[in-house]
């Protein structure tokens, strides 16, 4: 079972941020978990950095702004403790002053055996482009534990419109390329799905060579029949695997693809209308330190939904019962 103790919510008030603690405060309650509530300001040439935070103004020195900058940050943790105040939830609020949120962020989580960190892909800084590349890129990089993360809703301008409460996953979606890795993540899904009442998709891409399109007639003529075979035999180790790995039992469905891994998983997840993707951080072909570039990475990236990314290296939350 999954034993969460500590969580962290590192937030930088934007709308998106606000998506990804309506999952904290889901994990929070059911796993009696404290609650941490992280603000680092980063005060730089473009501060004021988020909207509704501005404030006029001549100050002296740097230090009269980071000064009012904090009081700032204080202030707006405030409001969203007292917005949730009706719930019996242990929360601490932290605003830390740091020229690198992300490592702030990693730093925070490292010293205080942090177990889970939810966190949004978007921030004030950038609502065209991810936020990846910068603050949740590096601390999907470095975190020391299991990391969900949380692109904003499509649907929806990110200035616009405050966010809708997203409290079921009623599909999770598990990619499996049968490395131990995998079969560890498959193990949170389990967790997950119990928590949720989701059901978990199970999915494994037979990866095709890296060939053009014309190529495909050509190896089809000359092993006719073997594709087929091999997407047989993937979905019928999937049923093995999902009873063969620990976890409570959950309804589940298994999935055999054809084609790219990334592309078919993300086809996937639209055309099914995935929840939530729960993926581990190295596979079959990944060495520790090369998780970016990776099917992870990639997902944590692109993916409609959230995902829960297992790290398959550092802090583990999942004990056998």
């Amino acid at each position: 079972m999954l034993q969460i103790k500590k969580i962290l919510y590192p937030t930088d008030f934007s709308s998106c941020s606000r998506e990804a603690l309506t999952h904290a405060i889901v994990f929070a309650e059911h796993y009696n978990a404290e609650l941490h509530m992280l603000h680092v300001t980063t005060v730089d040439e473009n501060f004021p950095y988020q909207k509704g935070l501005s404030f006029e103004g001549h100050f002296e020195n740097p230090m009269e702004l980071t000064n009012r900058a904090r009081q700032i940050a204080e202030s707006e943790l405030s409001t969203l403790v007292n917005d949730n105040q009706e719930k019996p939830l242990q929360i601490i609020e932290v605003v830390k002053q740091d020229e690198h949120a992300a490592l702030a962020i990693i730093d925070y989580a490292q010293q205080n055996d942090i177990d889970l960190i939810t966190m949004g892909t978007h921030g004030w800084r950038g609502t065209a482009r991810f936020f990846l590349g910068s603050v949740t890129e590096e601390v999907t990089r470095r975190s020391p534990c299991p990391l969900f993360t949380l692109r904003e809703a499509r649907s929806r301008h990110i200035e616009e419109t405050e966010p809708e409460p997203i409290h079921k996953m009623g599909k999770i979606l598990v990619p499996i390329d049968f490395s131990e890795h995998s079969h560890f993540a498959l193990s949170h899904a389990k967790e997950l799905a119990a928590l949720y009442g989701g059901t978990i998709q199970l999915v494994h891409v037979v990866e095709r060579f890296f060939l053009p399109e014309f190529y495909d007639k050509i190896v089809s003529y000359i092993q006719p029949g073997s594709q087929n075979e091999l997407l047989k035999a993937s979905a019928e180790i999937l049923h093995d695997t999902m009873k063969r790995i620990p976890g409570p039992e959950v309804p589940y469905e298994v999935h055999a693809l054809s084609g790219r891994v990334v592309p078919s998983l993300m086809e996937f997840a639209e055309e099914n209308q995935s929840d939530m993707i729960v993926v581990a951080t190295h596979g079959l072909t990944s060495l520790e330190n090369t998780i970016f570039g990776s099917t992870a990475e990639q997902l944590i990236r692109k993916a409609p939904c959230p995902v829960f990314t297992v790290k398959s290296f550092g802090r583990k939350i999942f004990k056998d019962q």
